[in-house]
């Protein structure tokens, strides 16, 4: 059986944290954009494995790892 887990890894602080909730790590990938000083963080989830979350001067990004 497998199942996804999510890293979040800040631009300014390298990884930051491992979920098994996209939503949570959505969550703490836009904090982290908003805590730097930029209200609204673009967010790019055109690809299945990774969405980066940018601001004006840093980027986090959600990557998805499949656990066997």
């Amino acid at each position: 059986m497998s199942f996804k887990v999510y890293q979040v890894y800040g631009s300014e602080d390298g990884t930051m944290g491992i979920f098994s909730s996209k939503k949570r790590a959505m969550a703490s990938a836009i904090d982290y954009v908003e805590k730097a000083g930029d209200e609204t963080p673009e967010i790019d989830n055109s690809m299945d494995w990774i969405t980066y979350a940018t601001g004006n001067s840093v980027e986090a990004t959600v990557e998805t790892w499949v656990v066997e």
